[in-house]
């Protein structure tokens, strides 16, 4: 079916392009789709680099300095954020998924008063006494 609206061709290097041929393969998707919709989901952030891409070339010299320096930080901010993630994302590549709750850690766990107090529930517990 013809479209009426734009297009592009775009030019990928082979691993990129390897890359996204597998994920629509995998999403069962077109590559124009897929390259489609990963562009639309950058829109928002686009549109910020624009507007201070536009507000860098209207101001002074002096005052690009100080933009440049604020973005570089806001930049580093971001980078920090995500790298977590990034982090996350690696260690499951390649790994099965996690059993039941194994290794599930509370993050302040509760303390115990001694470990008499805990001997004795279990004792309770089991219907003996230790």
């Amino acid at each position: 079916m013809a479209t009426s609206k734009p297009r592009i061709t775009v030019t990928l290097d082979d691993d990129v392009y390897q890359l996204y041929r597998e994920l629509a393969e995998i999403q069962q998707c077109s590559m124009s789709s897929l390259v489609a919709d990963l562009l639309r989901a950058t829109v928002p952030v686009q549109e910020q680099v624009l507007s201070a891409m536009k507000t860098a070339l209207s101001m002074k010299e002096e005052s690009r300095a100080e933009f440049l320096e604020s973005l570089q930080k806001a930049h580093q901010t971001a980078s920090d954020m995500v790298a977590p993630m990034m982090a996350i994302l690696g260690d499951i590549e390649g790994s099965q998924p996690p059993h039941s709750n194994t290794g599930v850690t509370l993050p302040n766990p509760p303390e115990r008063d001694s470990d008499k107090s805990n001997q004795k529930a279990r004792s309770r517990a089991s219907g003996g006494e230790s």
